[in-house]
């Protein structure tokens, strides 16, 4: 028994389902250095729960953007927002992110089916954003 435990711990087996809602911020780990990863953690100001909730739309955002290579800048100018505004989004500023921004991103980078559907699954998020002017 406790051989199988330490074997388990060795491979770093964790069950799926136990696994599941720290995927995100196992990615977030694995894809960004150290400093990002604190960067997220500082910066969400909402909870963690939010947080790990919101990064995987975060992500798909940035995944969609360098798919176009497209930079922060290009895309503010054509949608004539500011820069920092796109930033937010990217680096999970939940507290800061304006929803009718977010919106308009999303749109342009197309992926609206997948915001429609996170956002039902996460309106307290959706409705926290909509505060921000």
């Amino acid at each position: 028994m406790v051989k199988s435990r330490i074997a388990k711990a060795e491979n770093n087996h964790v069950p799926a389902s136990d696994a599941e809602p720290f995927r995100p911020l196992a990615e977030v780990t694995r894809s960004n250095t150290k400093n990002q990863f604190v960067h997220y953690l500082t910066h969400a100001t909402m909870c963690g729960g939010h947080l790990m909730r919101f990064l995987p739309l975060s992500q798909l955002c940035h995944k969609h953007r360098e798919k176009k290579r497209l930079t922060l800048r290009q895309i503010s100018s054509k949608l004539d927002v500011h820069f920092y505004d796109l930033y937010l989004i990217e680096q999970c500023c939940l507290k800061e992110i304006n929803l009718d921004i977010l919106k308009k991103y999303v749109s342009f980078l197309g992926i609206e089916q997948d915001f429609e559907k996170w956002a039902q699954e996460n309106g307290d998020i959706v409705d926290a954003m909509s505060c921000v002017v």
